[in-house]
């Protein structure tokens, strides 16, 4: 239960064997590939290989005799017997599959349209049914034209304007609004008539030439025609039915090998080719290392080099949650408000197990909590449903809590609720049994508030562990999450609870001053104490405020480019006089800029020298926003790179050069009163959501009585129907509405609680997903 640890491996070898290399990468399904870092003073002697791929039009020609054959395209894992490595014998083997598939595509092609007009033509065939006159002797008239068609009903009588006209009209039988009719006229006068009739709105039908005899007789001879082909089309798909058989399993095996190898072009762009080797690096799954590894050396002339995951100062390892099959499927939660850090901790048991125990709270009832796991198992075997999973564990956790509450579909007579039992309501002070759940309401409202406080403790003493873990020490020990604000919210929890409930008094002036008074004095300067801790756990001699100034500094005298700040950024000096700050330095198209500045992210990016079309500088942010800042620079084509000599030379100068004048100019002084104001709003505010984070815990409380109330509604709904069929079909609806409709808010009011109360305390989700190389099928796309 906790996050995946990573390898960075770095790969290299002879160039010859590089499609073999990244075709391993892909089938492994567990390399995350990076970009390649190397410095730009190296440009000189690498080059990038070609990511155009022969076998896209390979892949386009499978795709369209698999259509032809009717076989699905599926995913195939074990083709290793496949003997094809290059173009020319994939495209072999698909021209010889072609050859034999025409014929009959072809033949299938022809009958099938064949058909469609027969189809046609019997259609026609029905709508002149009676005309006795043979078609032959009407196709052999060389002097006269007729045509076949219908006609509006509304235009029959116009015809009668039209009888200086040379044709002769017949009128067969009306069909709706129509009426069939058959025209003649001289070859010299068809234009004129057929533009008539066309005024008409003359619709005409084409009879096919091969008709014989009259109507009846031409219906009868296409059906026998149409029955023929219909047996010969049946043969021709039983004859590509028989080479489906016979071909499918070797043609998906050498389908998805040869998309393996299209695929794996798209990989070259991270490629570094050097005197003959190609070179780049990824992360697998420490557990995997080994397979891997001698599944590339394998291939001979491939050497790969194993380093820790953090050991790249330009790249952060992407995570992988690891769960077992109880907390597996709450990852999702996690994963929606991000991952966390590589070296950071998986909050997802601890989700799991509070999600789980809030929703049994608020929706405890043995019967439609058994319902809801039915439900998701249904919902996860049939339509693999993300949220079935949850639904079973959720629906567990309802029915024992129903089980204590006595809840059988809202039944309290079934089972005895807990707090019909002597030894609790006695316990509540209360002479007599409660008669339902109303009537202990003050003790749920207070159990609610009491489970907040100690998640919200919890929550506190995780964000505390994960500080110090990561050595953010001022943010571990001063913030209303660290142990300042631990101190002062776990002590009035604590006298509160002590004072109320079993009549102790804490609140001396003692505990007072030491446990409450003190801790909000340190939160009330934690501006000059964390500035404090930055000092003194400086690194390297040198605080980041020297190396951020002297940046600063240099890039403002040598680039006539302005900085960019994005609209997001309210105050540059938040991320300037930061001790948590990350740098990187690269290159990038000056024309991206503009996508910079229009970004959400928060950073500041310092350019240094340009050339017109391309721009060199260094971006800047803190450690808590690294992960989506890198994300966007990284989608703008940011090309990270050492730092040129020249600028890290000037920039170790200016840093050792500064003095104690301009340490104290780069610094903006508050004065004692925009001080004091800022503090005590910050203060006020800390203090504000401690009372509503714990307040919003009464919802538990609220929940549980709603869906009391909300079930006796139905059972009161249910009684007026009276006995029998009516009570019956009473309580299954209403049943159905409740679990619906509550179940429904109750899960998002308490993914609510774990996002804004308990998340927010300890967890940032700044982790980058792993996300390895592997073939995608067309409905995976």
């Amino acid at each position: 239960m906790a996050i995946e640890k990573m390898s960075l491996l770095s790969i290299e070898g002879n160039v010859k064997r590089i499609n073999k290399t990244l075709l391993k990468c892909c089938e492994s399904n567990c390399f995350h590939m990076i970009t390649d870092n190397r410095s730009d003073s190296e440009s000189a002697s690498r080059k990038s290989l070609s990511t155009r791929s022969p076998f896209d039009e390979l892949v386009k020609r499978a795709s369209a005799l698999a259509n032809g054959l009717g076989i699905e395209i599926k995913k195939v894992e074990d083709y290793e017997d496949v003997p094809y490595t290059v173009s020319i014998d994939f495209a072999a083997y698909l021209k010889k599959l072609e050859e034999r598939f025409d014929k009959l595509g072809e033949e299938k092609a022809r009958l099938e349209q064949s058909l469609k007009d027969h189809s046609t033509a019997i259609m026609q065939a029905e709508q002149i049914a009676g005309l006795d006159v043979d078609f032959q002797e009407l196709y052999a008239c060389e002097y006269i034209k007729f045509r076949f068609g219908r006609l509006p009903v509304d235009s029959l009588p116009k015809l009668d304007y039209y009888r200086d006209r040379d044709f002769i009209c017949y009128n067969y039988h009306e069909d709706g609004d129509y009426v069939v009719v058959l025209y003649v006229t001289p070859n010299a006068s068809a234009q004129v008539v057929d533009s008539i009739f066309k005024s008409l709105y003359f619709e005409r039908v084409r009879l096919p030439d091969y008709f014989k005899g009259n109507a009846d007789e031409a219906k009868s001879a296409v059906l026998r025609l149409a029955k023929e082909e219909s047996e010969q089309l049946d043969r021709v798909n039983a004859q590509i039915a028989e080479m489906r058989e016979q071909e499918k399993e070797q043609f998906l095996k050498v389908y998805s090998k040869m998309l393996s190898i299209d695929q794996s072009y798209e990989l070259r762009q991270n490629v570094t080719i050097m005197e003959g080797k190609f070179y780049f690096s990824g992360y697998v799954p420490k557990r995997r290392v080994e397979g891997f590894k001698k599944s590339l050396e394998e291939i001979g002339d491939v050497t790969v080099y194993e380093k820790p995951a953090d050991s790249d100062a330009n790249s952060t390892p992407p995570v992988m949650l690891r769960n077992n099959w109880l907390f597996r499927p709450f990852e999702m939660f996690v994963k929606m408000y991000g991952l966390p850090d590589y070296n950071g901790f998986d909050p997802t048991p601890y989700v799991a197990v509070t999600f789980m125990l809030i929703f049994g709270i608020m929706f405890g009832d043995l019967g439609q909590g058994l319902l809801i796991s039915v439900l998701g198992v249904v919902l996860d075997k049939w339509r693999k449903v993300k949220l079935a999973p949850i639904m079973q564990r959720i629906g567990i956790t309802s029915a024992i809590f129903g089980v204590l509450y006595g809840s059988v579909f809202g039944n309290e007579e079934i089972i005895e609720p807990f707090f019909k039992s002597p030894s609790v309501y006695q316990m509540l002070g209360m002479t007599e049994k409660p008669e339902d759940i109303f009537q202990v309401s003050t003790l749920l409202l207070i159990s609610a508030i009491a489970i907040g406080a100690i998640l919200i403790i919890i929550s506190m003493m995780m964000n505390i562990v994960t500080n110090f873990r990561n050595k953010n020490y001022a943010d571990a020990l001063i913030s209303p999450s660290g142990v300042s604000g631990l101190v002062f919210y776990g002590s009035l929890v604590a006298a509160a609870a002590l004072q109320l409930g079993f009549g102790i008094p804490m609140f001396t002036t003692p505990y007072v001053l030491c446990l409450i008074v003190l801790p909000l004095v340190v939160l009330f300067l934690k501006e000059p104490l964390v500035e404090l801790f930055g000092k003194l756990f400086k690194k390297g001699g040198s605080t980041v405020e020297d190396t951020v100034h002297a940046v600063v500094t240099y890039s403002n005298a040598v680039s006539d480019i302005g900085v960019i700040i994005p609209d997001s950024v309210d105050n540059p000096d938040d991320i300037l006089n930061s001790n948590h700050v990350k740098s990187r330095y690269g290159i990038l198209n000056i024309n991206h800029l503009i996508k910079l500045r229009e970004s959400k992210e928060k950073f500041l990016f310092y350019p240094f020298e340009h050339d017109g079309e391309t721009v060199q500088g260094v971006y800047l942010c803190l450690n808590s926003d690294v992960a989506a800042v890198e994300g966007l620079f990284d989608r703008v084509g940011f090309r990270k790179m050492k730092m040129p000599e020249h600028i890290r030379d000037i920039r170790k100068q200016s840093r050792l050069h500064l003095s104690d004048t301009d340490k104290k100019e780069a610094k903006k002084k508050k004065s004692f009163g925009s001080f004091f104001i800022e503090g005590f709003i910050e203060l006020f505010e800390s203090c504000l959501t401690y009372i509503t984070n714990t307040m919003s815990f009464l919802r538990i409380g609220g929940f549980i009585l709603s869906h009391a109330g909300l079930m006796l509604v139905v059972n009161i709904l249910a009684d007026k129907a009276g006995e029998g069929v009516g009570y019956i079909i009473v309580q299954i609806i209403g049943n159905l509405f409740v679990i619906g409709m509550e179940g429904f808010l109750v899960g998002i009011q308490v993914l609510r609680l774990e996002f804004y109360e308990i998340f927010s305390r300890f967890y940032k989700g700044n982790g980058k997903p792993f996300d390895p190389v592997v073939v995608r099928f067309e409905a995976e796309q």
